[in-house]
């Protein structure tokens, strides 16, 4: 399932997301392929509310137990958007990816139907809050 995000205002395509690997026999999906396009835009929430969305969708319509995701371990802003939605780090692989002549490690990251709070923010001690 594959979607984008469209600002309110100007109707402009401003990134994507994507729950995939869905497997609905152990309730589960994946979050890949986030990517919020237009750099005018990022900071500014756009892709913690592709997430949340993604999130509403994989918990609230398709009664999933996990999602998970990988993001690369250079990408400190999505991992703390991640960890403020609640997702807790599960691992991390190590040199996954080349890119020019270095390597590029991601850690696996999830979050259970249990920790969820539609519209809420984990607070520093990871539980989730109403922010």
């Amino acid at each position: 399932m594959i979607f984008k995000a469209v600002d309110r205002e100007s109707g402009r395509v401003v990134g994507h997301i994507e729950l995939n690997a869905i497997d609905r026999a152990n309730r589960s999906a994946s979050i890949a392929r986030v990517l919020v396009g237009d750099p005018a835009c990022r900071g500014r929430g756009v892709g913690r509310e592709m997430v949340r969305a993604a999130l509403r969708i994989a918990f609230g319509e398709l009664g999933l137990h996990r999602v998970d995701l990988r993001v690369f371990t250079t990408n400190a802003p999505a991992i703390a958007c991640y960890r403020q939605l609640g997702f807790v780090t599960e691992g991390l692989f190590r040199d996954v990816r080349r890119v020019g002549d270095a390597y590029w490690s991601t850690c696996q990251m999830s979050l259970l139907e249990s920790e969820w709070r539609p519209g809420g923010a984990a607070t520093p001690d990871g539980e989730a809050g109403d922010g």
